[in-house]
């Protein structure tokens, strides 16, 4: 008498990484369009009740399918704190281009958002806008003088249409399809963003530049208050925290005008340069 093996039993990580893998077969074959519960399972070789166990409908499936691949709604978004905005955003554009263009689901499924206007693909579509709010505040934010909604949806339109098209035809006389071309729209895609937002970026370099020499030089003229009072040189390194050599050369300011009844600092006199142009013998009253 011949016994019959024991199936083994699958966890539900198991049987969903089977579902997604049979839909995303099935989706560069079909498309989402022609996509049903009835072909996931049977693509699957799974019970239906197996699947409703886990998703409603499939509504409540491709919601949860569509986020492995769309690139707006996935956790492939990083902003670096450390980094420049300019800088946050061309990762962000490289990425979006890294992404799209091998990712055939994603191009699926906004081919389908175009072409078929049901539940589902609005509320794709919704989910990828709402998910995508605060890179818009960040980058609003930085850029305060560009339409960034604006520019940003060109600039990812541009990708996705010259990516959907490179399998079709060439474009512009270019064959994005080879590796030639993909570099091509990665390279020119960063210029553009160069030229669009480097100008304001280099603007708000000048104006932080700006705001440090501001605050240094505050800094100095309350140092130079300090040592006419005679407050001790580690008390004033300590509130100011000027260098030594800054200081230094303050006490030098000090004993070379030691005839006068007060020291003033100007403007441009915040920088090494100018504290040692005021350095050496006290001019002579006439």
């Amino acid at each position: 008498m011949t016994t019959q093996k024991k199936r083994k039993r699958r966890t539900k990580a198991e049987i969903e990484d089977l579902f997604f893998e049979s839909t995303k077969e099935l989706v560069e074959l079909i498309g989402f369009s022609n996509l049903t519960v009835t072909k996931i399972v049977q693509h699957a070789n799974v019970e239906s009740a197996v699947y409703y166990n886990r998703y409603t409908d499939l509504e409540n499936f491709l919601d949860k399918f569509v986020r492995e691949y769309d690139y707006w709604v996935s956790d492939k978004i990083i902003i670096d704190p450390k980094k420049k905005p300019l800088d946050n955003y061309k990762k962000i554009a490289e990425n979006l281009i890294d992404c799209f263009w091998e990712n055939k689901i994603m191009q699926k499924l906004i081919s389908w958002e175009l072409n078929d206007l049901n539940y589902i693909t609005l509320r794709t579509a919704k989910n990828r806008d709402a998910n995508s709010q605060h890179l818009i505040k960040y980058f609003s934010d930085k850029f305060k003088d560009l339409n960034i909604n604006v520019i940003t949806a060109i600039l990812i339109g541009g990708i996705y249409y010259i990516t959907m098209h490179k399998n079709i035809a060439a474009f512009n006389n270019i064959d994005f399809s080879t590796n030639e071309g993909f570099e091509l729209l990665k390279k020119n895609i960063l210029i553009i963003i160069d030229k669009v937002f480097g100008n304001i970026n280099d603007l708000d370099s000048e104006s932080h530049n700006n705001d440090n020499k501001k605050v240094k030089n505050v800094k100095i003229n309350i140092a130079a208050e300090l040592i006419k009072k005679q407050v001790s040189y580690e008390i004033i390194k300590e509130s100011t925290k000027i260098s030594d050599k800054e200081l230094k050369a303050l006490y030098e300011i000090k004993e070379n005008n030691a005839t006068n009844d007060s020291i003033t600092i100007k403007d441009d006199d915040c920088s090494n340069d100018s504290l040692k142009r005021k350095r050496g013998r006290p001019r002579k009253n006439a």
